[in-house]
């Protein structure tokens, strides 16, 4: 992961910071380097049911993401990024053991509970097009692990990221594959509708689906530009058994040297 993080330092040194753009109101056609910083936690909850669905116990547990996204926009509404993180999960997990008592019968069941910490750090660096009413974009994922679904028994591996927006900037719908910022705190799955009704305010409603999460997930979203080339965003999503997710990034969008 270092070396592959090194060639990526290698590589964003290498995007050339100014590109020949017709003027807009749009900044980010007039600033065609856009820098992130995501980060928060969470709490998600792995649910055991029964053959017949009803819920056997509900194990909750811990996450802190962070992210920093890249992104340089090129002629013609192309763009080209990269984003990196780290995905810090506390994952509780009980199992049900039947042993056999002296003295005792018939047997008892007996729980063994186990608490695991580890860090996911990943790269995902990616191309796309994002024109004024549609966006398209695909990506590779490099992650250290595969990521959790429903406990260390279910687990994914997404080697490809993407997403498809339909609409502009003042309303649109946006359909996300392992894209959210930072990492898992919507839904490895979601879908987003956002609206930007004054040039300094947007706010956004989303649904994550596929985990950490168990179930839907749901959340509101506002970013504030207090100007042109900077905006604060917070973010919160709620679901049932208790789970939810506070995040907050800022936004720096870099004027092109000509």
């Amino acid at each position: 992961m270092n070396a592959r993080l090194a060639v990526l330092g290698v590589w964003l040194a290498a995007l050339p910071l100014a590109v020949d753009l017709p003027v807009s109101r749009d900044s980010s056609r007039t600033n065609p380097l856009q820098v992130e910083v995501a980060g928060g936690g969470g709490q998600f909850a792995i649910v055991g049911r029964g053959c017949e669905g009803e819920v056997l116990r509900v194990t909750r547990n811990q996450l802190r993401s962070g992210a920093l996204i890249v992104e340089h926009r090129l002629p013609k509404d192309f763009v080209i990024g990269v984003r990196a993180g780290s995905v810090q999960t506390t994952l509780n997990t009980s199992t049900q053991v039947m042993v056999a008592f002296p003295g005792q019968n018939p047997l008892d069941a007996e729980r063994y509970d186990h608490t695991a910490r580890y860090s996911n750090r990943y790269v995902n660096p990616y191309i796309g097009r994002e024109g004024r009413r549609a966006g398209l974009g695909i990506g590779v994922m490099r992650a250290d692990r595969r990521f959790v679904v429903r406990g260390e028994d279910f687990s994914l591996e997404a080697p490809i990221t993407g997403h498809v927006r339909l609409g502009g900037e003042q309303n649109r719908l946006t359909l996300r594959w392992m894209e959210d910022v930072p990492l898992e705190s919507e839904g490895h799955f979601s879908a987003d509708l956002s609206s930007r009704p004054t040039r300094k305010f947007e706010a956004g409603a989303f649904v994550g689906l596929a985990g950490p999460y168990d179930g839907a997930m749901f959340g509101l979203r506002g970013r504030m530009w207090f100007t042109p080339e900077a905006a604060l965003q917070i973010k919160a999503s709620v679901a049932g058994y208790g789970q939810y997710g506070v995040y907050g990034s800022v936004t720096a969008r870099l004027p092109g040297v000509r």
